[in-house]
């Protein structure tokens, strides 16, 4: 096996402003990880917090010290609203990385683990596996031993008009949510690639 080292690195974006907004837009799409990213954008760049990323944090806050109830069909807990974002999130995202790595094999370091494993043990899945139905199938796979676990049908349609997430940060706040780790979903566990794998990103350059 060949040992690599792919996953890059990211520095803030230069555009603050575009970069909030679009951080914005990718929460009211749906994406609730993009909320923390806001707030680590905020925190590394000194930049003033927007009501946006501020009043989240603060109705948990409260909801955790007064033990609010959820909403009518949202769930007993007091935050099943915000769990179901996170699930509908997870399911997405596994999807939107496996099209990613379909479309350029180097971003494999985003893929569901279960997939990367899969692609180690078949090196010929990257070649093999190339429609959306085939993501939607290998990232429902990937999620059947998880809490977010869905058939390929849902998680499809979780990812309906849901957008690609923003990177920067995101392997971050992935992290703080357990979707990334030893136990987490996202992420290879190891930078050792079968020769073929390597021979294969050998011959591509990574896309931008």
């Amino acid at each position: 096996m060949v040992k690599t080292n792919s996953i890059p690195s990211m520095s803030p974006p230069d555009d603050t402003a575009a970069h909030i907004e679009a951080l914005r837009k990718a929460l009211d799409a749906g994406d609730i990880i993009a909320l923390i990213q806001a707030e680590q954008f905020v925190q590394e760049t000194g930049i003033n917090a927007p009501d946006w990323v501020l009043k989240p944090l603060e109705d948990t806050m409260v909801g955790v010290l007064t033990q609010r109830r959820g909403s009518k069909g949202k769930g007993n807990s007091a935050f099943g609203s915000l769990r179901k974002c996170l699930v509908r999130t997870v399911r997405a995202s596994a999807y939107h990385y496996v099209r990613a790595w379909q479309n350029d094999p180097h971003r494999y370091y985003d893929l569901p683990i279960q997939t990367f494993e899969q692609w180690r043990k078949e090196p010929t899945l990257w070649q093999s596996y190339r429609k959306a139905s085939d993501a939607a199938r290998l990232a429902s796979t990937s999620l059947h031993s998880t809490e977010y676990l869905a058939n390929a049908s849902t998680v499809r349609r979780a990812a309906y008009l849901f957008p690609f997430p923003m990177m920067w940060g995101r392997e971050e706040a992935e992290a703080k949510l357990g979707l990334r780790g030893p136990k987490g979903i996202f992420g290879p566990k190891t930078d050792q690639l079968e020769p073929q794998i390597a021979s294969l990103l050998a011959k591509r350059s990574p896309k931008a």
